[in-house]
């Protein structure tokens, strides 16, 4: 779930920045995921591509490359570096050996609810994790709320964790592994 307070903040700040450069008439913007077409993610970027389209009258809209098309995260994440994608909604993980900061929000078990996992986000921690972004030349505009952990199989129902006995467990990151 996009955070309101730092989306809202964000997005003044995008569209006056877009509003001060002399190159603004029809920019379309592109924009990264690696989620399908129709996932929330690409959905929610979507949704603010519509809105700062009416925002800007038409002068900039977001073109989403949804299904991993301009590659996986890393791929992504050095290509947003390097100034060829505008927008990219990627994983905290990715970042966690750049950008200290991000493993708070990685880290397991920090959190004691949704609601203080969102109070924490959409306050001074969040904004000092998002302006960590900054000397690595990348503007973060918001957190996306990824929900509770599971585990998913084909085999079995995992309720316990003696139901995990046998299985392989893939993880995406060092903390991830440490944790399990």
């Amino acid at each position: 779930m996009l955070t309101r307070r730092t989306l809202a903040a964000a997005t003044v700040g995008l569209l006056t920045a877009m509003a001060s450069s002399a190159a603004y008439a029809q920019t379309t913007l592109r924009s990264a995921d690696i989620h399908p077409d129709g996932y929330p993610t690409v959905e929610a970027v979507k949704y603010f591509g519509t809105l700062l389209e009416k925002k800007t009258n038409g002068r900039f809209k977001v073109q989403v490359f949804h299904s991993a098309q301009l590659g996986q995260e890393k791929d992504t994440i050095e290509q947003t570096r390097f100034g060829v994608i505008d927008l990219n909604r990627v994983n905290m993980g990715p970042f966690n050996n750049l950008i200290p900061e991000t493993l708070v929000p990685s880290l397991p078990f920090v959190f004691r609810s949704v609601d203080h996992m969102r109070k924490t986000m959409d306050g001074p921690v969040g904004d000092q994790i998002l302006k960590s972004f900054e000397p690595h030349g990348m503007v973060a505009l918001a957190f996306y709320d990824s929900g509770a952990r599971s585990f998913y199989n084909s085999k079995r129902p995992i309720n316990t964790p003696a139901d995990l006995k046998g299985m392989k467990v893939r993880v995406s990151n060092p903390i991830s592994f440490s944790t399990w």
